[in-house]
């Protein structure tokens, strides 16, 4: 089910009962929050939230035991909590875009992720398991504030495409507010035109 692109800031409760679907986008709205009932869709496997204005997820978000793919680039989020990291079955993870400062412990518990993308949030560290993502074979952690490589990354045994690009400066930003809104918008566009190529393909 696809109702992207409709200028939605908010989800009826009733979308949930559609609980046999495997696939929803609600991508490109300006959703600011889902509701709890998500957690009744039991058998989506992929779930696109990228491009709407999402502080933070429901509790019930860790009951999607068959999500596979959460995709959820370019919103507001200052904090992942640590219902995310019920999803044993995730694979695919992008959280690239937002402002988190800081991931939760208990990430390896998602022992089937594979990709996650976390470029341009406002990251200075990783929680102290998250060596212990067995499956990890993509990271990108590019436009974040590491002073360092972060030790964690040497336990990354099937960890085959590493970004830790440039890396920002909290004493030196440079980019004026204008410059910054310029870049966002850029950025949705880009993502919106490569959301649709998926869809057409």
């Amino acid at each position: 089910l696809d109702i992207g692109e409709n200028k939605l800031e908010r989800i009826d409760p009733a979308i949930c009962n559609h609980t046999s679907l495997t696939s929803l986008s609600l991508s490109c709205n300006q959703i600011e929050a889902l509701p709890e009932e998500i957690g009744n869709m039991r058998q989506l496997e992929n779930l696109h939230l990228q491009l709407n204005n999402i502080t933070d997820l429901p509790e019930n978000i860790g009951k999607l035991q068959r999500l596979r793919q959460l995709l959820l680039s370019s919103n507001k989020i200052s904090k992942l909590d640590e219902h995310i990291t019920r999803l044993s079955r995730l694979q695919n993870l992008a959280l690239d875009g937002n402002s988190i400062k800081k991931l939760p412990e208990g990430l390896s518990q998602l022992e089937s992720l594979k990709i996650l993308t976390l470029h341009d949030n406002a990251l200075t560290s990783l929680p102290d398991d998250f060596g212990q993502l067995t499956s990890l074979e993509q990271l990108d952690l590019d436009g974040n504030y590491f002073t360092d490589t972060p030790p964690q990354l040497a336990q990354l045994r099937k960890l085959k495409g590493f970004d830790l690009g440039q890396q920002n400066s909290a004493e030196n930003d440079t980019d004026s507010p204008a410059e910054e809104l310029a870049i966002e918008e850029q950025r949705r566009r880009e993502m919106a035109l490569a959301e649709q190529m998926e869809i057409h393909q």
